[in-house]
């Protein structure tokens, strides 16, 4: 008989603290409080921890006085149940809330200085595509003059080409009027030349014979 309570003390040993883990949850200190974690169920027992309010605890075993518990930082020891709650403490909730918040307007900010700087972007690029059409229309108008003055240098340069190419002609024709002419010239003095040498040549003949016919004549 003693065997089997022992047994049954056993696997009561046992069971209990399976149970009691299986119940774990997560809870809080209630509002506005800082309660001592204790090493065992009594206010006699010995504190060794403060909790303050909205610090979340693992609820190891839960009393009707009494909860076992445990801290994020792995340290365990009991506390007053009345003390802990399932729900998010307001302040706890009003602190997440004020880190959102915080969060959400510094995204805000963000959001504002990238909405500056692309409007930015956008007057510098809208002052660029400004000066872009102005200088487009500046090389616009700089090449219909320039096709404009390039017909007019077409024009002139063919009547320049034609001009030199009747030029040209003109002094190939004068060159070739001059060499005629230098020739008629040659050709003339030969005649003026062959002209004269006979004119003394029958002048000497005359005169010879003219000479002649005097010395018979005195002879006579």
């Amino acid at each position: 008989m003693k065997a089997f309570t022992a047994w049954c003390l056993l696997i009561t040993g046992l069971v209990l603290p399976i149970s009691d883990t299986a119940l774990a949850e997560t809870m809080y200190v209630t509002e506005e409080f800082e309660i001592t974690m204790r090493t065992g169920p009594g206010v006699e027992r010995k504190i060794i921890a403060l909790i303050k309010s909205g610090q979340s605890l693992e609820v190891l075993s839960l009393g009707d006085e009494w909860a076992e518990v445990q801290l994020t930082s792995g340290k365990q020891g009991w506390v007053l149940s009345r003390y802990l709650t399932s729900k998010t403490p307001s302040s706890y909730v009003l602190k997440n809330l004020g880190t959102e918040h915080s969060s959400l307007k510094e995204q805000r900010d963000a959001l504002v200085a990238d909405t500056a700087n692309l409007n930015d972007e956008k007057n510098r690029f809208k002052a660029e595509l400004q000066q872009t059409r102005q200088q487009l229309d500046k090389i616009t108008k700089e090449f219909e003059t320039l096709k404009k003055e390039s017909k007019e240098f077409i024009a002139l340069k063919n009547k320049f080409d034609a001009t030199t190419k009747n030029l040209t002609e003109e002094r190939t024709r004068a060159d070739s009027f001059e060499d005629q002419t230098r020739q008629l010239l040659r050709t003339q003095n030969i005649k003026w030349f062959l002209s004269g040498a006979g004119v003394l040549l029958l002048g000497f003949i005359i005169g010879f014979s003219t000479r002649r016919q005097k010395r018979r004549s005195s002879l006579l």
